[in-house]
């Protein structure tokens, strides 16, 4: 596993990484079948980024326009930092179920307006996130030592719908687990595995909804009176695991 030791860094050297790495080609993004696009690929690539990680949504836009512009560029700043914040929140929101037969979050998203699968979204992250956030806090609150602290994103039905025409979810799920490390005390590490990323689209943005997830799950731990650490959380390591780590050679208009 490499580790850089914040964002920026991680952006650069995962790029000398892609750049180094083999050419394959792919018949199919998203739901769309028949391509034949270039990409480099890096399989099972794992790193970890020790901190250097936007809080607020107008820093990552930044970030984004920086080392993305291609991307980024294809919606203002302000579209960018809404979209971002009304994700963030569904994403943490506990007690309301998402489902994909709603318009989807994902609509107001500069790219992902085209993925629908005739009239509706496959999924939506707010949909199989749905108890995630929950799930953990009260795993961590109960057992600080625990390695159950894992939700799943890519379940059983999606691996049925696969070799269909369909959109299944790109990330696979989330593991947290809280280590007292030796001068800095208790720390909250989350751990992402990710079956197949676009390095150049989608995996910044993907970064900063985990790297949120797990600066919110700190902060409440933080703030309960009844749990072990209450008040002594620190933000840990952010772990990455990425099956297909992908960077497109032309494509611009596949999204």
């Amino acid at each position: 596993m490499r580790t850089f030791s914040d964002l920026d860094v991680a952006i650069s050297e995962i790029q000398r990484d892609l750049s180094r790495a083999d050419k394959v080609y792919s018949s199919r993004v998203q739901h769309q079948t028949g391509l034949n696009l270039e990409a480099r690929e890096l399989i099972n690539y794992s790193y970890q980024i020790l901190g250097g990680i936007p809080l607020h949504a107008s820093q990552l836009v930044r970030v984004g326009l920086d080392k993305f512009p291609d991307f980024f560029k294809k919606a203002n700043s302000l579209q960018w930092e809404t979209w971002l914040e009304s994700e963030l929140n569904l994403r943490l929101t506990t007690g309301r179920y998402v489902s994909a037969v709603e318009p989807a979050p994902e609509a107001g998203h500069p790219a992902l307006s085209t993925a629908k699968e005739g009239n509706w979204y496959g999924y939506t992250y707010a949909e199989i996130m749905f108890g995630a956030y929950e799930t953990l806090f009260s795993q961590l609150k109960k057992n600080p030592d625990t390695r159950r602290a894992y939700f799943p994103f890519f379940e059983k039905h999606h691996a049925h719908r696969a070799a269909f025409p369909t959109r299944v979810p790109c990330s696979i799920g989330y593991q947290v687990m809280i280590r007292e490390q030796p001068g800095f005390g208790p720390m909250l590490n989350l751990i992402y595995l990710q079956r197949s990323s676009d390095f150049d689209r989608f995996w910044l943005t993907d970064v900063w909804f985990a790297r949120m997830f797990q600066h919110q799950l700190m902060l409440s731990l933080n703030e309960d009176k009844s749990f072990k650490f209450y008040g002594q959380m620190k933000l840990g390591s952010f772990m990455h695991t990425i099956m297909s780590l992908l960077s497109f050679v032309g494509g611009e208009d596949i999204y």
